[in-house]
C-alpha cells in the first residue's frame, strides 16, 4: 500500500465517557473532517520505518522490551526481488515522507457491500473505529489494528476508540488511548509485514463481548466466505468515508501471487493472506485499514485489513495481516498491557522495593547479501565491556544469496554505546559487481515512551573489506 506523509492532526477530540451504560455515543462532528483527511493519506497505508517519531506529549505510551539483552532473535529471510530495496523504492513514485521516497503501492481499502443493520445482532459488536481506521475489539481493554495506521505520528493517539457503532462518531462504549504495542517484526520496507498494532484503553469496555481470534494456521480454508467491514471509501476513487458503517461478503483466496503478478514476491503467506472476488466489485477500501475479516458462519476474525492493489479489482484480491501467525505474541501482550489480564497469565505482585527498569530498545539489522554471502560475517557488542550481543559467522551460499536477513536484537539499554561491525573476506563488501547489499539498522521499540523510533544507520554495500560503527540508543 501507499504509505503518504500524513497531515499533523492538531484537534484533540473530546473525551468520551467511560461511563458503564451501554448508551450510544456521539463524537462531535468537527472531527469529520480531520478524519477524512486522515484517509485521504493513510489509504491503508504503511509509514517509512526511516521517519522517526515525534515526541508524544499524551499519556504514557509503552512500547515492545525486554529484560533479556537478547529477548528474541529473528530471523526473516525473503527473496531480493519481494522486497523493494531503499534505492529502487524511490523510482517507484514521487510521494515522499521527509528525504525518503515511498513506493507506489495502492493499499488498504468496502466496496460493494450493504450496511450493517444490527452489529449486536450480527455479531459483530466488537468492531472498533479509532481515527480513519478500523479495529477489533480483543480483550475488555485492549484494540488489535493495523500498525500502518499509527504512520509514526504519535498525535493520532489522542483520538479516542469507538466501539460497538454502526454509524460514524458513535457508539455504545467510548475509551481513550493510553499506551500501545507494535509488532517488533513490523517491516513497512517489506509490504507491512507483521502490520499489527494493540491500543491499551483507559478503562475496560463493559457492555461488549471481544472478539475470537483464529489460531488455526490452516484456516481460513480455501474459498472460504469470509466478511470484512469498515467506514472506508465505498469506490476505489470515493473522496469521503462513509457514514455507515459497511460490511461485505468475500472469499479465502489462496497462492494469490499466482492470479496477478504484481503481487509476485509480495505476499508472505506466512503472515498474510488474500480476500476478494475474483471477478472484482467487492473489497475493503480507503480508510478500512485495521477492521476485521471475519468467518462469516464462526465470527471467528482470521485476518485485518492491510493492503491491496486498488480496490475491488478482478483478478487482484485484498491482503489481510494473518491472525494465527501472532496469537503467542497477542497473548503475552494481553499479560503485559491490560489492566484485567486473561486468567492464562501469570503476573506476581507488584513490590515497592524492586528498584525501576532501566530503559531499554529493541533494534532490527536488515542486511541484503550479495552472490556469496558465505564471505560475509557480522557482530553486534557493548563498547563498554565489549560483550557480544549478537553474531552472525557467515552468510548461508543456498538460501541467503541476494536475499534479506533480519535479526531483532532486544533488551539494549538506552544511552549505551553498541558497536556493529561487518566484514568480507573477499574485501568487496557486498555490492556491486556480484550484488546490490546495503545494511540498514533500525530502532524499532522501546519502554520509553520518549524515545524516538527510526533509522539508526545505514551502510551501502560497497565498504570492502571491513566497516565498524557506533550506535548510541
Amino acid at each position: 500500500m501507499i504509505p503518504i506523509g500524513m497531515i499533523a492532526l492538531l484537534l484533540l477530540a473530546s473525551v468520551i465517557s467511560t461511563g458503564l451504560a451501554a448508551v450510544p455515543v456521539l463524537l462531535a462532528e468537527e472531527n469529520s473532517s480531520i478524519e477524512e483527511e486522515a484517509a485521504a493519506n493513510l489509504r491503508g497505508q504503511s509509514t517509512n520505518q526511516h521517519v522517526t517519531s515525534a515526541h508524544s506529549p499524551f499519556p504514557p505510551v509503552t512500547t515492545e522490551g525486554a529484560d533479556a539483552q537478547e529477548d528474541a532473535v529473528i530471523m526473516n529471510k525473503v527473496p531480493i526481488a519481494q522486497q523493494q530495496l531503499r534505492g529502487q523504492r524511490r523510482q517507484l513514485d514521487n510521494n515522499s515522507i521527509g528525504d525518503f521516497s515511498l513506493p507506489n503501492i495502492p493499499t488498504a481499502r468496502i466496496v460493494g457491500g450493504s450496511p450493517v443493520v444490527d452489529v449486536a445482532e450480527e455479531g459483530l459488536d466488537f468492531f472498533a473505529q479509532w481515527v480513519a481506521c478500523g479495529g477489533v475489539l480483543i480483550h475488555s481493554d485492549i484494540v488489535l489494528t493495523a500498525a500502518h495506521c499509527l504512520l509514526n505520528d504519535t498525535n493520532v493517539l489522542q483520538y479516542p476508540v469507538l466501539v460497538g457503532g454502526q454509524t460514524r462518531h458513535q457508539a455504545l462504549e467510548s475509551r481513550t488511548i493510553t499506551g500501545h504495542r507494535r509488532h517488533p517484526m513490523y517491516a513497512p520496507h517489506l509490504f507491512d509485514a507483521y502490520d499489527f498494532l494493540l491500543l491499551q484503553l483507559d478503562a475496560p469496555i463493559t457492555s461488549i463481548t471481544p472478539a475470537t481470534l483464529n489460531t488455526d494456521a490452516e484456516l481460513p480454508s480455501p474459498n472460504a466466505e469470509l466478511t470484512t467491514m469498515g467506514y472506508g471509501h465505498t469506490q476505489e476513487f470515493g473522496s469521503s468515508m462513509s457514514p455507515t458503517l459497511n460490511k461485505v461478503n468475500v472469499h479465502a483466496i489462496p497462492n494469490c501471487t499466482d492470479l496477478h503478478g504484481w503481487y509476485q514476491d509480495k505476499v508472505m503467506d506466512i503472515v498474510m493472506l488474500c480476500a476478494g472476488v475474483l471477478g472484482g466489485g467487492k473489497d475493503a477500501c480507503k480508510g478500512d485499514s485495521g477492521g476485521p475479516l471475519v468467518d462469516v458462519t464462526t465470527k471467528v476474525v482470521m485476518g485485518l485489513v492491510s493492503w491491496g492493489q486498488g480496490c475491488a479489482r478482478p483478478n487482484v484480491p485484498g491482503v489481510y495481516s494473518r491472525i494465527s501467525a501472532v496469537t503467542d505474541w497477542i497473548q503475552q501482550q494481553l499479560c503485559d498491557l491490560s489492566r484485567e489480564p486473561p486468567s492464562t497469565c501469570t503476573r506476581s505482585a507488584p513490590s515497592l522495593l524492586l528498584p525501576l527498569p532501566t530503559p531499554t530498545a529493541s533494534i532490527r539489522i536488515d542486511i541484503v547479501y550479495d552472490g556469496f554471502p558465505a564471505e560475509t560475517s557480522w557482530q553486534l557488542t557493548e563498547q563498554d565491556t565489549g560483550t557480544v550481543l549478537h553474531n552472525m559467522t557467515l552468510g548461508n551460499e543456498e538460501s541467503d544469496a541476494n536475499s534479506l536477513v533480519s535479526v531483532v536484537v532486544s533488551g539494549l539499554q538506552l544511552g549505551r554505546v553498541y558497536v556493529f561491525e561487518i566484514l568480507d573476506s573477499f574485501e568487496d563488501g557486498i555490492c556491486c559487481e556480484y550484488g546490490n547489499g546495503s545494511v540498514d539498522i533500525d530502532k524499532v521499540s522501546s519502554t520509553d515512551a520518549s524515545t524516538s523510533l527510526g533509522v539508526l544507520w545505514q551502510l551501502p554495500g560497497n565498504f570492502g573489506a571491513q566497516q565498524t560503527v557506533n550506535i548510541v540508543l
